[in-house]
């Protein structure tokens, strides 16, 4: 639970991101080829930083190497997991079809670095070292925390928001992957292929939207939340 200790206004920095929540989205394509500029790549990693949150950009080879293979090692267990599968394709619909609930399934990827975030059961897995050279090629940032309780959790949440609508605010878009974290043994050998002194909690992609429509996931009413 959250309690409000004390009133404040808000920073520019906080109003920008307000301004954004309508329009951010977790962009599930493959990015343009245009890369990041460094001013941006540093806004984004300045964003992501909370308390007990360690941000960490993949850069070089051998990070990516590291980090696709661990992601082909999830992709993998996933696509054979037919109660995954199941669930998957449960809420996943051609666009039209339900539009209160439910995700498009024309706005997901079918092959590269974005279909590793949600693996369906035709989804084509890459070689490691093609994953790996599309992973340099991305601005991919990695967030770690100190601890991995609930605490942790939530201080990793405030972080990906922060650079989300950060990024939104910028005209960048964004994409979350947190389902291959979920498998024990690719979370556990992550930590140790990248020498983390941290918990891998989320690993975000970063980049402009290709200018071909993608239909959005519907938004539920905040009445139905309660």
């Amino acid at each position: 639970s959250l309690t409000a200790a004390r009133r404040a206004p808000p920073s520019a920095t906080e109003l920008r991101r307000f301004q954004a929540i309508p329009r951010r989205s977790s962009y599930r394509r493959n990015f343009a080829d245009t890369p990041l500029p460094h001013l941006q790549r540093e806004t984004l990693l300045h964003a992501a930083s909370a308390p007990g949150v360690r941000p960490l950009w993949i850069i070089g080879e051998d990070a990516a190497r590291e980090l696709a293979q661990h992601l082909v090692q999830a992709a993998g267990i996933f696509r054979a997991d037919r109660l995954y599968q199941r669930e998957l394709t449960a809420w996943t619909f051609p666009a039209g079809v339900f539009d209160d609930a439910g995700m498009p399934v024309e706005a997901l990827a079918e092959s590269g670095l974005a279909a590793m975030g949600l693996v369906r059961s035709t989804t084509r897995i890459p070689d490691p070292e093609v994953l790996a050279d599309h992973i340099e090629d991305e601005s991919v940032l990695l967030l770690a925390t100190d601890g991995d309780d609930p605490f942790d959790h939530v201080h990793a949440g405030e972080a990906m928001e922060h650079a989300w609508l950060s990024a939104t605010a910028m005209g960048i878009a964004a994409s979350v992957m947190t389902q291959p974290l979920h498998i024990p043994e690719v979370r556990a050998g992550l930590r140790s292929a990248l020498q983390l002194s941290g918990h891998p909690q989320v690993v975000m992609r970063f980049g402009f939207a290709e200018p071909i429509p993608v239909p959005r996931t519907s938004r539920r009413p905040p009445t139905e939340l309660g």
